[in-house]
């Protein structure tokens, strides 16, 4: 019972906050030979934060979508078509460091799990060769901009540490040696404190 107590007390006291966010992303992949953030993803999630001083530690469960995009230009000769679509169950945790009352700034690690993926040309989708790993290690750089007492926005960078595969013994010529995810996106957070 007394354990209960503590552990309403501590919400109470503004200890943990709970938050929700939803947002969007421009997403590419280096290593494949094309250039540019023109692949858009959704990335939807929960988290938590504790307060660890004047600052806060998070802990958030996220899908977030990734990948890379060509559209082909037939005005200019160009018929090329491609697209890597990559879909994650993702779990940051990082360090917020309060800059202010309305900012902050977060960093930290973040691990990811490949639930599915896919790529297609102008002839349709098919098999990924070579695979893509089933986890993903990246590190999240973000800016907070405190909106409300419930309401915030968030520009994140996460980039892959680790490569999302290699090109290895596969003769493909579009994958140049090893690919990683990069993306930038924008985020409306709800936070219950």
């Amino acid at each position: 019972m007394s354990s209960i107590r503590s552990v309403a007390q501590a919400q109470d006291d503004g200890t943990f906050s709970f938050f929700g966010h939803l947002g969007l992303s421009g997403t590419q992949v280096q290593g494949d030979g094309l250039g540019g953030f023109d692949k858009l993803g959704l990335m939807a999630g929960i988290g938590v934060e504790m307060d660890a001083g004047k600052h806060r530690l998070g802990f958030e469960m996220n899908f977030v979508q990734k990948g890379s995009k060509r559209n082909p230009n037939p005005e200019a000769g160009d018929r090329e078509k491609y697209k890597m679509s990559l879909n994650y169950i993702q779990i940051p945790l990082y360090f917020n460091y309060r800059i202010s009352d309305k900012f902050s700034a977060l960093v930290g690690p973040a691990i990811g799990v490949l639930v599915s993926s896919q790529e297609e040309d102008l002839y349709g989708k098919y098999d990924s060769d070579p695979a893509f790993n089933s986890l993903e290690f990246s590190g999240i750089l973000g800016a907070k901009y405190h909106l409300s007492k419930s309401f915030s926005a968030e520009v994140r960078l996460d980039q892959s540490l680790l490569p999302i595969r290699t090109k290895g013994d596969s003769d493909v010529n579009w994958l140049i040696g090893k690919q990683y995810n990069t993306s930038l996106g924008a985020y409306l957070i709800y936070t219950i404190k």
